[in-house]
């Protein structure tokens, strides 16, 4: 637990910088495998608040220990539980991550630059996935993009059953820089996840 208390004041986790009016949020099940570095790519933010469907791994204090408000809930869709995630945030502005993916450091300082004069009421980021170590250029997903960076109270998911996708009462404007996304730890998952999609 030092450990990760020394890596949280390294990475200024506290609040204390100049991301601390937003408000990071995650919803977890069984990520002990990812959630640490989604925090930590983060770094600065004011608030961090993970809502997990009860894991029965190491998600839950691992999440806490990088200073985290944990709450427990029942999963029913991704959309209601990002939206019920996000009406825990205080902060003037949210960033919604999922646990498999982290701000790269060139989208941190883009983020920090446009947060002192911000130009718009929403962000869309441009998702750089990868497929077992492998950065995906080509087959549609080079032009991936999501919006996860937005005003409080601006945006919300419509409820579907997969891929769910924010609505943005506002501006809209693009990030530059990338956001990483490793969507599949193994062939298993990747297997496992296409079976859960086609039911």
């Amino acid at each position: 637990m030092a450990e990760i208390d020394d890596k949280v004041r390294s990475q200024g986790l506290s609040g204390t910088g100049s991301l601390a009016c937003v408000s990071l949020v995650v919803i977890t099940y069984n990520e002990e495998d990812n959630i640490d570095k989604c925090i930590e790519s983060a770094g600065g933010v004011g608030e961090i608040i993970v809502v997990d469907s009860f894991s029965s791994d190491g998600t839950v204090e691992i999440a806490r220990g990088l200073g985290a408000t944990v709450y427990q809930r029942k999963f029913t869709s991704y959309a209601d539980q990002k939206n019920w995630a996000m009406q825990k945030a205080s902060g003037d502005w949210v960033l919604v991550l999922d646990a498999d993916e982290s701000v790269s450091p060139e989208l941190h300082s883009e983020i920090v630059s446009e947060l002192s004069d911000p130009k718009a009421d929403g962000y869309w980021f441009k998702r750089q996935n990868e497929f077992f170590g492998k950065k995906i250029r080509f087959s549609g997903w080079n032009r991936d993009r999501v919006l996860r960076l937005f005003r409080r109270g601006r945006g919300v998911y419509p409820e579907r059953a997969v891929h769910e996708k924010l609505r943005l009462e506002g501006k809209e404007s693009v990030m530059k820089a990338c956001l990483d996304h490793r969507p599949y730890r193994n062939i298993d998952d990747y297997i496992d996840r296409m079976r859960r999609y086609s039911q």
